[in-house]
């Protein structure tokens, strides 16, 4: 789950530029303490994403999520289109970050999500950062995109090795389902909102028979049922509300029908190759993308 409050989705556009985050009211606690409590009833561990901006202000809830024993991954910085940091900018972001968030959770972050689909984490240079910044895994594409100039669109649609110049990272992209000709992103965010609970259930039944972990991917503003107004247009309004009411209902009827952990415990259980670790045969394959 990304741990992000409201304004920091790109879709409000203008009326939440960066340099008002500040003057806005923050519904982030309370939202993330929803879905913990969620966690906690179902028994369920999971891996929280991080935004460095979040963790400087609300310390207390990293270490919640940290002694509730969930995993903390970083989640990057959401940036205006075309104004993603250089590769120097990338590498002291995400190293300035990481050590924040390990300090508060007393935990080693290993894993890393870009806020928005975005080149930089797929080019050669951003998966070479990662794992010389000491990343394992990285979870920021889509494979299945309609739009084939979308970063990650391509890719394999499980998870996968990619090289890099300081070993292998793996890739957690999210899964998706076939429906007639088109294969939809359908596990999780606005697409688990909008669409039936059913299309949802029949990705991870597909996961489920190929014996492939599938990630399931959650905003925690999604929960909140009543997202406070900015001034956004219309357009944006309905599609950053639309289908908010109905987030928690079905969360709880996916934990119920499978059973989820942390992206971590995925490594532990079947990533020989990139971490040295032990492999479960139950956990799935991880093969090599081709690059």
């Amino acid at each position: 789950m990304n741990v992000e409050d409201h304004f920091h989705d790109r879709v409000l556009g203008r009326a939440v530029d960066t340099t008002q985050w500040e003057s806005f009211p923050s519904r982030v606690e309370h939202n993330v303490d929803l879905v913990l409590g969620l966690l906690e009833r179902r028994h369920t561990s999971a891996t929280l994403f991080v935004m460095d901006w979040v963790g400087e202000r609300y310390p207390s809830l990293v270490h919640r999520i940290a002694n509730a024993g969930h995993e903390i991954g970083l989640l990057g910085r959401p940036h205006a289109p075309g104004g993603e940091p250089d590769e120097k900018g990338f590498r002291q972001e995400i190293r300035t970050a990481k050590a924040l968030l390990e300090d508060l959770s007393g935990h080693e972050v290993v894993g890393y999500r870009a806020a928005v689909p975005s080149p930089t984490a797929y080019e050669t240079w951003g998966v070479n950062a990662l794992l010389e910044e000491g990343f394992l895994y990285d979870s920021s594409l889509s494979a299945a995109s309609a739009d084939p100039s979308e970063p990650g669109s391509g890719t394999p649609t499980v998870p996968h090795y990619v090289d890099g110049s300081d070993g292998m990272l793996v890739r957690f992209p999210l899964p998706s389902t076939r429906w007639w000709a088109f294969r939809f992103p359908t596990a999780g965010g606005e697409y688990f909102r909008t669409m039936p609970f059913s299309i949802t259930r029949a990705a991870f039944q597909e996961c489920s028979r190929s014996g492939v972990p599938g990630i399931f991917h959650l905003r925690s503003w999604e929960v909140d049922p009543v997202p406070p107004h900015y001034g956004e247009p219309v357009m944006a309004r309905l599609r950053h509300r639309r289908g908010c009411t109905t987030v928690l209902g079905k969360l709880e009827l996916l934990l119920a029908e499978f059973r989820f952990t942390s992206c971590a415990r995925v490594l532990d259980d079947s990533a020989p190759a990139a971490t040295g670790r032990a492999t479960s045969p139950t956990a799935g394959p991880l093969p090599r993308a081709g690059r």
